[in-house]
């Protein structure tokens, strides 16, 4: 049983760095200055686009383009923040022993 509890242990760990060393991935791409600026340049080409669309149906599209890109970053911080909870949990649990 307690060797059990050891292997379960070591995979939960091995899980923690993944998801620690993912949200470290995703928090340097977040703050990548390309990235921000790529991205600020998408968001006001699609605004603009959006601003002189003569059909609904042009504007919905275009709305929903950056739904998407809004989402795709929210997925990253998503993904951030669950590398910080692991490792929070994967330090108080070294901690303790």
């Amino acid at each position: 049983m307690l060797i059990w509890r050891r292997v379960e242990w070591e995979a939960r760990l091995v899980d923690f760095a993944t998801q620690i060393a993912a949200g470290n991935d995703a928090l340097r791409l977040m703050n990548d200055p390309t990235l921000k600026a790529a991205v600020a340049l998408v968001e006001e080409q699609l605004f603009d686009e959006w601003k002189t669309a003569k059909f609904e149906a042009d504007q919905k599209y275009i709305h929903a383009t950056m739904r998407g890109m809004h989402e795709f970053l929210r997925a990253l911080q998503a993904v951030i923040d669950n590398g910080k909870v692991a490792a929070s949990i994967a330090e108080r649990r070294f901690e303790r022993g």
